[in-house]
């Protein structure tokens, strides 16, 4: 499921030559490096200082995911140096650190650092003592204490916004928010990268950015996870943060790796979810939480015990690990459909529009919400919603129309939108394909294709489909081919040409199927994944085939339950919305159940009969829930992918399941 995505260690009087410009809409691309500005930190653990430990201040590199070499440390210039060499042989040798006080503080002194503007920085503490009883020079000290806390963008002046007048707290909650919020970039603490295009840059911002709606940093050591984001549109589960952070801190505050309470956690929090590496410091271990948070949950959750420094908790096991922020808002009302754009901002389409809401509701990447779309147009109900290569927001409408809207929230249809006589009965789904064509799923009528330019593509009939009772959802491959989910008795999937000729008489996969087949996606190699109404989903190649592999090409579990949308991530992972559940499903690319019986993000209760799904640069899942008018952000669940999908669909991206 998860990327091994890598940081790049340079020594720190090395200027950096990572990330050369800011792709943060709030700055100025620019290649200048600056000189930092000085803050104060203390690191905790739990409510106690902890003395002695190695704090590094590290950037992300943006070489590739992957990459072979280590993590960026920002350059020593050794004017004032506080900082001290590292010689202890680990992953860290050969760097410089700064040890913190008998009471946890540090101070990060102007010029002894240089950070290039654009470039996403993060504090790495490890070791230290948290107040064992000391009879030796290193007597007390816990190697497996790692903690994280996000500054966020290196910004013209040398400044992180995130940092206030109380300075930089690191605990355990500050590690939580950092290890979810990266964890679509990083396979440990010090492996965090990007890709070198500018949309993955903008993805690996937008993710750091986040973690400031988990926690502040500068709230003062007492203080707990948050309750909102920082726009006040998100609840944030303070709770389940709290709970990560106690399940942190017990390792944290003990005698070591192999202690009664760090030992159970390292063993069981592993690169792999159940196999794999095991972590050898607690901010590795949350980071391996986050890529597989249904792993172990009984045995990780008993780690905290029944003295916890961090309240509220959940005093009993949650379903899964997973961390969701839920936005409400006035203007979203009964949300169908979510698409991202280039930015990282979710759109979401409200079908009790006009009776309550907006049309459309943006929610940014930072989490402030917009709402479009007039009340004077004929708009009667939004449903489908898509995004082209040039951000246009496109959706279906219960007015036997569809609409096109720019990102900016002009409107280039007419007040009716684009209608065709192919329109028997409301489209419910809308698609891109390669060559910007939009492409249509009504209920109980033909296949609709528009132009770009919204002209109608299609006979005075529409593409017919048989043998279907309400095509629910449509997707395209690379080729410019549409498929469409065949919601009847026979089930499967009809799949189209380019041109509109369907390519097959009798729909593709009803032996797998049974009946009704909800929701449908492309994967890599053009693969075709589909869910029906039995909770089985199914994958066939480009010529319609059932792909077996090592099973039966059929799977279920995971808490699939009437799963109405797809996404793939780019890890190929299959992600599904389920409307008859509480949660969201998760598939590896070949068919293993990620998510537990009950699927991820249920223990919040905010993911309730999901209805759209999709994954945006950060590697963030976004779901709708209309029976709750809520948007979901599984925040750093899945891998990364090219946003908007059509992008991934055209060169050099191969399919829709790309890293950016």
């Amino acid at each position: 499921m998860k990327k091994l995505a890598l940081l790049s260690l340079l020594p720190l009087a090395t200027l950096l030559t990572g990330c050369s410009a800011s792709f943060s809409p709030d700055l100025t691309p620019t290649t200048e490096v600056v000189a930092g500005q000085p803050f104060s930190a203390t690191v905790m653990g739990g409510r106690q200082p902890v003395a002695g430990a190695h704090v590094y201040l590290l950037a992300a590199d943006t070489t590739g995911y992957g990459h072979a070499s280590d993590s960026l440390f920002l350059p020593y210039t050794g004017s004032t140096s506080q900082t001290v060499l590292d010689t202890s042989g680990g992953p860290t040798n050969g760097y410089y650190y700064i040890a913190t006080s008998a009471v946890g503080a540090l101070n990060v002194v102007s010029a002894e650092y240089n950070c290039t503007v654009g470039q996403v920085v993060y504090l790495y503490a490890l070791g230290g003592n948290p107040g064992n009883p000391v009879t030796g020079p290193n007597a007390g000290a816990n190697s497996a204490a790692g903690m994280m806390s996000v500054l966020g963008v290196c910004e013209a002046g040398g400044n992180f916004s995130a940092i206030g007048a109380g300075g930089v707290n690191l605990n355990e909650i500050s590690t939580v928010a950092a290890a979810y919020s990266m964890a679509g970039f990083a396979s440990d603490a010090l492996h965090v990268a990007s890709n070198s295009t500018e949309l993955s840059k903008q993805g690996l911002t937008n993710a750091f950015n986040n973690a400031a709606n988990l926690y502040n940093i500068s709230a003062g050591p007492q203080a707990v996870a948050n309750t909102k984001t920082v726009s006040g549109s998100g609840t944030v589960p303070q709770q389940q943060i709290n709970t990560l952070a106690n399940i942190l801190a017990a390792c944290v505050n003990s005698t070591g790796p192999t202690s009664l309470t760090c030992s159970p956690l390292l063993s069981h929090a592993l690169s792999g979810g159940a196999s794999g590496t095991a972590p050898t410091d607690t901010a590795t271990a949350a980071i391996n939480i986050a890529h597989f948070p249904s792993n172990a949950v009984s045995t990780i959750f008993g780690v905290q015990g029944t003295v916890v420094p961090w309240l509220p908790n959940y005093t009993s096991a949650p379903n899964d690990l997973s961390v969701e922020i839920s936005f409400t808002d006035a203007s979203i009302s009964g949300p169908f459909s979510v698409a991202i754009d280039n930015g990282g901002n979710a759109w979401v389409s409200n079908n009790h529009f006009p009776t309550s809401g907006a049309p459309v509701t943006k929610i940014s990447s930072s989490g402030t919400v917009t709402s479009y779309g007039a009340s004077n147009m004929n708009i009667e109900g939004p449903s489908g919603l898509a995004i082209d290569a040039s951000d246009n927001v496109w959706f279906a409408d219960a007015s036997y129309s569809v609409f096109k809207m720019s990102s900016s929230g002009s409107f280039g249809t007419a007040t009716a939108g684009y209608t065709s006589d192919g329109f028997s009965n409301i489209p419910l789904s809308v698609a891109i394909d390669p060559s910007g064509n939009v492409w249509t799923a009504s209920q109980s009528g033909p296949v609709v294709e528009f132009s770009g330019g919204g002209a109608d593509l299609t006979s005075d009939n529409g593409f017919a489909m048989p043998n279907r009772t309400a095509a629910y959802s449509v997707t395209t491959d690379t080729g410019g081919n549409a498929f469409y989910a065949n919601n009847a008795t026979t089930g499967g999937v009809f799949e189209f040409s380019a041109e509109g000729v369907r390519a097959n008489t009798t729909p593709y996969g009803t032996s797998p199927a049974e009946k009704d087949t909800l929701a449908v996606a492309t994967g890599p190699g053009n693969a075709i994944w589909a869910v029906n109404d039995s909770n089985n989903l199914f994958e066939l190649n480009d010529s319609g085939t059932l792909i077996s592999g090592g099973g039966s090409g059929v799977y279920s579990g995971g808490g699939l339950a009437n799963g109405s949308a797809i996404a793939l991530d780019g890890a190929g992972s299959v992600w599904i919305a389920n409307a008859g559940g509480a949660g969201v499903s998760a598939f590896t690319s070949a068919g293993v159940a990620l998510s537990g019986s009950k699927g991820y993000g249920s223990s919040s209760g905010v993911v309730l009969g999901a209805k759209g799904i999709a994954i945006d640069g950060s590697g963030n899942v976004w779901v709708t829930s209309p029976g709750s008018s809520s948007v979901t952000e599984l925040v750093g669940a899945a891998t990364p992918v090219v946003t908007p999908i059509v992008a991934s669909l055209v060169a050099p991206y191969s399919n829709a399941a790309s890293k950016p």
